[in-house]
C-alpha cells in the first residue's frame, strides 16, 4: 500500500506457500483512512513476510456498505458455500479454495 493510509489488518493467513495479508486501506487520493467512500480492503502476498508483492484490492464497498473490520481465512470445507463449484479431496478439503 505504497499510497493512502493503512488500517488494521484484517487477515494473515499462509495459503498455497505464500502468505496473503488483508487490510484496510483508504486509497483515494485526498481521502483520510476513515472515510466511507474510500476504505477498501487491500492484499498483498509475499513468500517469506518480506518483501511483499502489492496486489488488485481484495473487497471494495457494496450496496452493503464499507468493508471495515473482518478477517481472512482460507475455508478448506467450503464452510461458508461461496465456492460454486467445489471440488473435493478424499480427505473433505477443497482443491479449489477461495
Amino acid at each position: 500500500m505504497r499510497r493512502g493510509g493503512i488500517g488494521d489488518p484484517n487477515g494473515l493467513v499462509y495459503f498455497g506457500g505464500e502468505y496473503h495479508l488483508f487490510g484496510q486501506h483508504a486509497h483515494f487520493q485526498g481521502a483520510n483512512a476513515a472515510g466511507t467512500e474510500s476504505t477498501v480492503w487491500a492484499h498483498a502476498i509475499g513468500s517469506d513476510l518480506f518483501p511483499w508483492m502489492e496486489y488488485p484490492t481484495a473487497v471494495l464497498p457494496d450496496k452493503l456498505g464499507v468493508p471495515f473490520s473482518g478477517s481472512g481465512v482460507v475455508d478448506w470445507k467450503n464452510t461458508a458455500g461461496l465456492v460454486t463449484n467445489p471440488v473435493k479431496e478424499k480427505n473433505g478439503r477443497l482443491k479449489n479454495p477461495q
